[in-house]
This record gives C-alpha cells, sequence and structure tokens, in this order.
C-alpha cells in the first residue's frame, strides 16, 4: 500500500508520541547491559563488547540457540528490540550519535529480511550528542520513537517490505 504525503501526515498526527521509562540523560540512559525481548519461549538479546567495538544479537528457544549474527568494527552500541508475528526488530543506534537503523529478522532462522536507515531527523552536526530509541507496534507496523539531543521524531516501516509509511518530525530545540 502507497500512502500519498497527505496520508502519510494525517496518519502521523493522530499518532501521538509515545516513550516508556525514565527520559534519556546523560550518564543514565548509555548502553550498560545486554537488551533482552522475549515472546513465549524464544529470547533474544542485542550485547555490545566495548573493548572488542562487537555487537551480538541472539535468540534461542527453551535456553538452546536458534541463530546469532555478530557485526565487528560495530558503531552502533545499543539497541532497541521488539519480537511480533515471527520477526524480531532490532532498532541499532549510538548512544551518542544521530541516526538509527531497524533491522528485520526471522525469529527461528535468524535470516535478515530487510534493514534500512532511518531518516529520523537526518545528519546532525554535533561535539556532544545524546541518541535514544524504543520500537513498538502500531498499526501492524514496527514503530521507531527517536529521541535525541536535537529533537523528537516517530517512523513507521512496512513490517513486510521496510518501507517508509510515517516519518514525522516532532520538536526540536
Amino acid at each position: 500500500m502507497t500512502m500519498t504525503p497527505t496520508v502519510l501526515l494525517l496518519f502521523a498526527q493522530l499518532l501521538g508520541w509515545q516513550w516508556a521509562g525514565a527520559v534519556p540523560g546523560f550518564g543514565h540512559s548509555f548502553y550498560q547491559a545486554p537488551r533482552s525481548v522475549s515472546a513465549g519461549q524464544v529470547v533474544c538479546t542485542f550485547t555490545y563488547d566495548h573493548a572488542k567495538s562487537t555487537t551480538r544479537t541472539a535468540c534461542a528457544s527453551n535456553g538452546r540457540e536458534l541463530w546469532h549474527t555478530v557485526e565487528s568494527r560495530a558503531f552502533d552500541d545499543d539497541a532497541a528490540l521488539l519480537i511480533d508475528s515471527g520477526t524480531l526488530y532490532s532498532a541499532r543506534y549510538s548512544d551518542i550519535s544521530s541516526g538509527c537503523k531497524l533491522h528485520a529478522f526471522d525469529l527461528t532462522t535468524g535470516r535478515e529480511r530487510w534493514a534500512v536507515s532511518l531518516d529520523g531527523l537526518g545528519p546532525i552536526a554535533h561535539s556532544e550528542y545524546l541518541c535514544s530509541v524504543q520500537v513498538s507496534m502500531v498499526n501492524r507496523n514496527p514503530t521507531v520513537f527517536g529521541w535525541e539531543s536535537a529533537g523528537r521524531y516517530i517512523e513507521a516501516r512496512d513490517a513486510a517490505t521496510g518501507a517508509r509509511t510515517v516519518h514525522q518530525i516532532l520538536r526540536t530545540p
């Protein structure tokens, strides 16, 4: 389904800002431990190893690993995870830089269905920066709520293809 810009804008205006938990802030919202999400017997975990600049995303069922993927020299040191309809959505970002990349993995095989760099706020020149994201399913689409030093945004992607369905910048300082 392709939406016209007018329909996208109207949909985005109806989609309210959502954020669960503490407001992001320097020192307390940075990656501290593996991020995990579960659905039934499946548990998926994102881990960042700062010393090796390596990320690992893995899913297990009943304690047995189903799959994992490792990225060396990773700049994205944090992730927000969501499981829905047999898919793991991993919104990967750096706590100290703008931007986010959303990945969709088959939950049981780990095959990457698609990966897209979000439009977010766009490239931001900075010397100090804070970025955090959360991901939720809204109208059957993975939707990222981004909170960055330069502002906030909502961006939804088609669950099957990764195509952008909604993009709205909500507030800039």
